[in-house]
């Protein structure tokens, strides 16, 4: 295919693509924007609903307008769809 280029389909569908690293470590990627930060509590708007990352002595450690990185102790990672069906 000459002249295509390949495009992410996180891109194409408008998804946060979420990488974590062990227990301690979260990268998000394509995210709309902070919602809400506590040390125990972080949530994200995505183009699919809201990305909440529960756990203990939470950090920002990175953060753009489209994508973060967070470090702390993750227990729990949540996606709230924004779909009323």
């Amino acid at each position: 295919m000459y002249g295509t280029s390949i495009i992410p389909v996180e891109l194409i569908r408008d998804v946060p693509l979420v990488t974590i690293t062990g227990c301690t470590s979260l990268q998000i990627e394509h995210h709309h924007g902070m919602v809400s930060y506590t040390p125990e509590q972080i949530a994200f708007d995505t183009g699919c609903g809201l990305l909440t990352v529960s756990g203990a002595e939470l950090f920002v450690s990175r953060y753009s307008s489209s994508d973060a990185e967070l470090t702390g102790h993750i227990c729990n990672i949540r996606l709230e769809s924004g779909d009323d069906a």
